[in-house]
């Protein structure tokens, strides 16, 4: 199965498997790869599958998509091929598999129902407001302070810290890595803002 690997400044990697005809990539929260970063456009970019192959294209965005270090505004992707948006670069890559068992797996959610999980958020002017993580990456914090992404895998989601000296904190202890696996109820602060993570409609 196709994929594109995302990394910001080369740290931030996560793989997002090409499993849908269309999958769109901005900083607005209507797309499937929701991205805040002031480098991004509301709708920045768009890889869509065109019989046998993947097409990545230009929304018109403000700084532009290149491929392979060249401005594009449509181009047939190749196995390799980096991408990049602002700061983000992005690998696509082509394998038979996605998990590491050899079974060609899905992303699938943890809700029994089909529905994603959600964050709560605690503190702050938004306080019991609550957010369906329901795509493959969303950012959130504050541009060039502390931004961490929720990321759904074939394992569930994981925590990953994008930008800010300062590591995010899950149950009262400062990131270590730049990745945390997420468990029901665990309780993560970015920016100042404490959110708790959950997989059941609690």
């Amino acid at each position: 199965m196709a994929k594109i690997i995302i990394a910001e400044d080369g740290n931030l990697r996560t793989e997002i498997p090409l499993n849908k005809k269309r999958l769109t990539i901005g900083r607005a929260a209507h797309n499937d790869v929701v991205i805040e970063h002031p480098g991004i456009s509301s709708e920045h970019a768009v890889i869509q599958l065109q019989q046998s192959d993947f097409v990545l294209e230009d929304l018109g965005s403000t700084n532009g998509t290149k491929v392979n270090g060249q401005p594009i505004k449509r181009h047939f992707l190749q196995d390799g091929d980096q991408i990049h948006l602002a700061a983000y670069g992005m690998c696509f890559s082509v394998d038979s598999t996605i998990s590491s068992n050899g079974t060609n797996a899905h992303p699938t959610s943890i809700y029994a129902n089909d529905a994603p999980a959600c964050i709560k958020v605690l503190s702050g002017v938004h306080a019991d407001k609550r957010v369906l993580l329901n795509k493959s990456l969303i950012t959130i914090g504050k541009p060039g302070i502390q931004v961490a992404a929720f990321v759904q895998d074939i394992e569930g989601y994981f925590l990953l810290h994008v930008e800010g000296e300062r590591s995010p904190a899950v149950n009262g202890q400062s990131m270590t890595t730049t990745q945390h696996r997420l468990q029901n109820g665990d309780q993560v602060e970015i920016d100042g803002t404490k959110i708790r993570f959950l997989t059941t409609r609690d």
